[in-house]
């Protein structure tokens, strides 16, 4: 977890956060945020934040991204560098585009309801009345509004950095992937999710229209910059450095029971496993599943999450795990599993004995006899063997491929010693951008 922390700041601020500019046909929320602070010359009085809000909302264009800036206080009016914003922003399907701008951060308690769960307009209209600012929104249409002020709102726990540049959008993308393998290989752990070995593909670059480039996730923001260098043969195109709450898991929320849990919600949950795991059609995965409090549901593993299906397999009737994931709204008291912990398990098993006459394996004859079909030879006793079991408190995620933005990846599981940004090589959230 990366321990760095903004210097006090004791110069007046503007606070601008905004929220759905792009849409299926292009734009990016953080392209709009460089495009503003690029236009009106803002000072950073911190890094630019990037917010990943609740990403089982089904209107949700792509990443249901969020960003804040906090410039030192400038002279333009509010209304202008709203204005600049909304014209930049992408219209079209269900794109909604929102700016809250403030002199100071915003008390309230709406962002951790928009990472977590669904925010009603209802809900919007009583946070917006206890909030000084001023919203600004298009036809009327206010859903942007919630990302805003969720993104201003948000009160930091964990956080990492990511280095994002930007393309012409009229030009292909141009991957690099032994290059990024390589800047894998010389900046991990304190970078993440950058390639994964096992499909041998890299996992920077998007696929949309968007202006995106690449992204480079980790710790710390300088040795972004420096891996940045490592990946791009183009120095002079745009970039910029975000902290943000990717890799955090911060969207989890620990249920007692499976009853307690709704749609577009994603939980954690301690249950024991009720039968063997079953394969479905399409190569997913089924795991039917009791809580503690004695209900039952079904966790499902779907194909895409790779490694995840593999391990989930391997569960046996009685295993105690804990289980997290997103909870369906087509299936009721159904979770599509994004991870697991073994907790305890069952190591032995009873099985039908070997015959010791001729080796074969015996045939069940009545309730406590086994009979060796090739020779006669009987026997009243099970054979008990020992069957290996995963280690207790070992964690089975999803393939990289399959990671979302804010599922907490094992590198970041791994680092057993807090990170700590170097202050005394820091130069300042300006420089962690490219005009």
């Amino acid at each position: 977890m990366g321990l760095w922390s903004a210097r006090s700041v004791t110069m007046p601020t503007t606070w601008i956060a905004l929220d759905d500019t792009d849409s299926y046909e292009g734009g990016c929320t953080t392209w709009v945020a460089y495009q503003t602070i690029k236009k009106f010359a803002l000072s950073l009085a911190d890094f630019p934040a990037l917010i990943r809000l609740n990403p089982e909302i089904p209107w949700k264009t792509r990443g249901n991204g969020a960003v804040l800036i906090i410039a030192n206080k400038c002279s333009t009016d509010d209304e202008n560098i709203a204005r600049f914003i909304l014209s930049e922003a992408q219209f079209g399907g269900k794109t909604s585009p929102g700016v809250f701008i403030t002199g100071d951060k915003p008390i309230g308690t709406m962002w951790r309801r928009a990472l977590t769960d669904v925010v009603t307009p209802r809900v919007l209209q009583l946070e917006l009345k206890n909030l000084e600012g001023r919203p600004f929104c298009r036809n009327g249409h206010a859903r942007g509004l919630i990302g805003a002020i969720s993104a201003a709102e948000h009160v930091w726990d964990d956080f990492t950095f990511e280095l994002i540049s930007y393309r012409e959008t009229d030009l292909p993308r141009v991957e690099e992937p032994r290059g990024v393998l390589w800047m894998d290989s010389l900046t991990s752990p304190l970078t993440f999710l950058n390639y994964d070995r096992k499909a041998n593909k890299p996992l920077i670059y998007p696929s949309g229209p968007d202006p995106v480039w690449f992204g480079i996730r980790g710790e710390d923001p300088l040795l972004l910059i420096g891996a940045y260098h490592l990946v791009s043969n183009y120095p002079e195109n745009p970039w910029m450095v975000f902290k943000t709450n990717q890799g955090t898991n911060e969207h989890i929320v620990e249920k007692p029971s499976i009853m307690d849990a709704h749609p577009y919600t994603t939980v954690k949950l301690t249950a024991s496993v009720e039968d063997q795991p079953r394969m479905i059609q399409g190569g997913h995965l089924l795991v039917k599943l009791t809580d503690l409090q004695g209900n039952t549901f079904e966790a499902i593993a779907y194909r895409q999450t790779g490694e995840l299906v593999k391990k989930a397999a391997l569960l046996r009737r009685g295993d105690r795990i804990q289980v997290w994931g997103a909870i369906q709204p087509k299936i009721e008291k159904a979770m599509n599993l994004q991870g697991l912990l073994f907790i305890a398990g069952n190591a032995l098993e009873r099985k039908a004995p070997w015959c010791p006459i001729c080796g074969h394996v015996m045939e069940k004859k009545g309730q406590h006899e086994y009979r060796c079909k090739p020779c006669g030879t009987t026997a009243h006793d099970e054979q008990t063997e020992v069957i290996p079991r995963p280690k207790p408190e070992s964690e089975f995620l999803p393939s990289a491929s399959a990671f979302k933005h804010l599922m907490k990846p094992y590198r970041r599981r791994k680092l057993d010693i807090h990170y700590e940004f170097n202050e005394d090589a820091y130069e300042g959230p300006s420089k962690m951008l490219n005009k």
